[in-house]
């Protein structure tokens, strides 16, 4: 229930599209849209006979994923969709969930990728923006880990979208797909989702990309 709060607060903070429905009909609206997404996942669970376990959290930095070496070669598949930071401000998105839970917004910010490098760029980017080239390199490495700790014929899905910066296009699904095959993943499938609305987004839609780490001959 405060999740479904919290996205409604900040709904009507960000823009004013939703003022007819108010606050009480927006949140009345994304809790029926929750327990409809449940109702979905209820009926995939008993159509193919799938067993649910119990989930296990683990707090980490994916870009030191291989300081954790029990996780080498542990996961079956990786569902996974890094922030665009360039694009959405998501600390300040997030502001209302971040002061409730007494977290250091800064702190949270200097972990997304693209904030950690130093500026010192190992591929050439095109010249594009040096934040972009920046979350690029973090972007690479970042897959690198995954491929690490996936098992041979894992599978990874990743979510990205291209986006606008200062009137640019920045091609970050055709990139991340690059980053994969050049890591060793073979690439199976791409997905487009366009998001519905968004015409004046610097975000048009989403893409899923599907790849799989080879087998062991």
């Amino acid at each position: 229930m405060l999740v479904v709060y919290f996205d409604t607060v900040d709904a009507f903070v960000r823009t004013s599209r939703y003022n007819r429905k108010g606050k009480v009909g927006l949140f009345i609206e994304k809790l029926n849209y929750i327990k409809n997404c449940y109702k979905k996942m209820m009926e995939i669970k008993d159509k193919y006979e799938l067993k649910f376990e119990k989930a296990i959290i683990l707090e980490n930095d994916m870009l030191e994923l291989k300081n954790m070496n029990d996780n080498q070669e542990k996961f079956d598949a990786c569902i996974t969709s890094p922030p665009y930071y360039f694009s959405i401000d998501y600390v300040g998105k997030d502001k209302i969930s971040y002061d409730y839970l007494g977290k250091d917004m800064k702190k949270i910010e200097s972990k997304y990728l693209g904030m950690k490098n130093n500026g010192h760029l190992k591929g050439n980017y095109n010249e594009l923006p040096t934040g972009v080239a920046m979350y690029y390199e973090d972007l690479k490495e970042s897959i690198k880990n995954i491929y690490w700790a996936l098992k041979p014929g894992g599978k990874l899905a990743i979510i990205v979208g291209d986006s606008t910066v200062n009137g640019k296009k920045i091609p970050t699904t055709i990139t991340t797909k690059k980053f994969c095959e050049e890591t060793g993943f073979k690439f199976e499938k791409l997905i487009f989702n366009p998001l519905l609305g968004a015409r004046n987004r610097a975000i048009r839609g989403d893409s899923v990309i599907i790849c799989k780490k080879p087998a062991r001959e």
